[in-house]
Parts: structure tokens; C-alpha cells; sequence
């Protein structure tokens, strides 16, 4: 059994402490749990002279309450996968286009890229990608809301298998239009103005054009292109990190009926 996450004393948040049981409350170093019983035994007639005591032990509370969602946030931050995610496509809207990369980096690890030529090599390509985004913990996107996924859902569907089953999903597009305030929130003036640099690569469509016709030094680009960018998202996710309530992040499920 590994090392259980500290929690605040639910007496009175006088300090964290680190579980015995599931079921664990109350601090031993303190003798909260003798103290709680004590106060649930008496009986309490009236409010009491100084409401200044409870009123300070409401803000304990609310700070408490505070630290432990920071301290929870921690330790997902500690034992969580997170994948770093995007996709290269041909035509914007999926009925018309293709998936010609696809990229998956792991936060602290390596990047796994998946690269189709045709619609027979598109397929296992979208399943490849699939598969691996399913063991992740935490998917991190860039507008992958309004793109990524529903693409590669889409794709799914047209080629017959079923779209991607369940993970949590991060948009860090979402998070810095809302956590930051630049003149546009693209991920070029994002990675400008946090990392100062930019070495993500210019989409260019002709490069897209002669890749679907199978030029090999397009298609490079284009891989060169993908792992760029969830290179790039990897580092604008330790940027951001600090404004994301990972537990507030709700598990889903995309294709609840497959």
C-alpha cells in the first residue's frame, strides 16, 4: 500500500496528518476525536456572548477546506498520467478529411507519434491513437474541444469502430483565455509570452497537399510539425498548471453506448 495524501483534521483543521484508515478524521495529536464527541454530548441553549470564535473557526475552516483542495490537487499532479495531445488533418471538417498525424507525448516521458499514408493506414492510425489516449489519466489538448476530439471521434465512426471511451480532458486553450489576458490566445502568442520563444512551425498548405499525395518530405514536415506542438503544449501546461482544479476535472465518457 503506497503512501496515503494528508488530510486537515475535520475538528477543527488544527493540522494534516496522514490517515491510519479509510475512514480517518481526526488527529490524534491533538485528541480531536475525544473533542468532537465532547461537543456533539453537549447540548448548546444559546448562542454564544462572543460570536468572534465562531467566526474565526468559520475562516480556519474555509482556509482549511482551501489548503486540502491545494493538497489533493498535489498529489493527482504527482500520480496521474497526462498525455499531451494533437492531431494533423486534411480538410478541417472531418466527413471530407483525413488524419495524417497524430501525436501523444507523456508529461516526463517520450512522444508517440502514429502517421497514416492512405485510408487503410488512416484506420490504424485511429485506433492506435484511441487506444493510447484511453490509458491516460488526464488528456491535455489545445482547442481540442472544438477539434481534436470530435475529429478524431468522427473519423472513428466513418471508418466503423467506435469513438474514444473514457478519460478526463484538459483544454489549456480554455484555461488560458480565461486564467490569462493576451492580445490573442493562439498557442504561438501563449508559448510567446510564457516561454518566451517560439518553435512551433508555420502550417503550410501546400506542404498539407503534397503529403496526401505521399511526398515523403511533406509528410516529415508535418510529423516535425505535430511533435512540435505537444512538445510545446507540454510546457504550457507547466505554465498553467497552478489555475487547473484537477480533481474539479470530471471523467467522461464520449461513446457512452459502445
Amino acid at each position: 500500500m503506497g503512501i496515503q495524501p494528508l488530510i486537515f483534521c475535520a475538528y477543527d483543521y488544527c493540522c494534516q496528518f496522514e490517515p491510519g484508515s479509510h475512514n480517518a478524521r481526526y488527529c490524534m495529536l491533538h485528541n480531536c476525536k475525544r473533542k468532537q464527541e465532547n461537543a456533539l454530548k453537549r447540548v448548546v441553549t444559546e448562542h454564544p456572548h462572543d460570536p468572534t470564535d465562531l467566526w474565526q473557526l468559520q475562516e480556519d475552516r474555509k482556509k482549511g477546506n482551501m489548503k486540502l483542495a491545494q493538497a489533493k490537487n498535489d498529489w493527482l499532479l504527482g500520480k496521474s498520467s497526462f498525455a499531451f495531445f494533437d492531431l494533423e488533418t486534411f480538410d478541417l471538417s472531418a466527413e471530407f478529411g483525413l488524419v495524417l498525424v497524430s501525436c501523444i507525448k507523456w508529461r516526463g516521458g517520450p512522444t508517440q507519434t502514429f502517421v497514416a499514408h492512405g485510408d487503410k493506414d488512416e484506420r490504424e492510425c485511429l485506433l492506435a491513437t484511441r487506444d493510447t489516449l484511453e490509458q491516460a489519466d488526464f488528456v491535455v489538448t489545445y482547442y481540442g474541444t472544438g477539434f481534436d476530439i470530435p475529429y478524431l471521434n468522427t473519423r472513428l465512426l466513418i471508418n466503423k469502430e467506435r469513438p474514444i471511451g473514457e478519460f478526463r480532458h484538459i483544454d489549456a486553450y480554455y484555461t488560458a483565455k480565461h486564467k490569462l489576458r493576451l492580445q490573442r490566445n493562439r498557442m504561438a502568442n501563449v508559448e510567446l509570452a510564457l516561454l518566451e520563444s517560439v518553435q512551433k512551425t508555420a502550417i503550410k498548405p501546400g506542404i498539407w497537399r503534397k503529403a496526401l499525395q505521399g511526398n515523403k518530405e511533406a509528410l516529415d514536415y508535418i510529423v516535425d510539425h505535430c511533435q512540435r506542438d505537444v512538445a510545446i503544449l507540454g510546457d504550457i501546461f507547466e505554465q498553467l498548471k497552478g489555475f487547473i482544479n484537477l480533481s474539479a476535472v470530471r471523467w467522461r465518457r464520449y461513446g457512452g453506448s459502445y
